[in-house]
């Protein structure tokens, strides 16, 4: 059988609560993979993970540099071909997770 590779990939750590050394060292090493067997990734980083060990990483610098790295996931969604519509589609994606620190959506009520 034939194997098929993603099209792309959104990579959400918005419910990660630390990454450590090792944790870095494999998200980068499998960034690395999928983006050389040419997969795009994007990656959603909370502004809390940013103080620790992923704060000092070099490869999500260079992601960062690249415009690869985002607060939420619908952002990062963004431009990618056939991406769904949160306006139109009901999904967990389109929710905005407490870790993003943003507003609620207006027509949604935080319980």
């Amino acid at each position: 059988t034939q194997k098929t590779k993603p099209t792309s990939l959104v990579l959400s750590l918005e419910l990660t609560s630390r990454v450590d050394v090792d944790g870095s060292t494999a998200l980068d090493k499998g960034i690395k993979h999928l983006r050389d067997a040419g997969v795009p990734v994007k990656l959603v980083v909370p502004p809390q993970l940013k103080t620790g060990v992923l704060g000092r990483a070099g490869w999500l610098a260079g992601l960062e540099k690249e415009g690869q790295v985002f607060q939420h996931r619908r952002d990062a969604w963004k431009g990618f071909e056939n991406s769904f519509d949160c306006e139109r589609e009901n999904s967990f994606d389109c929710e905005r997770h407490p870790s993003a620190n943003r507003a609620p959506l207006p027509d949604r009520q935080v319980v």
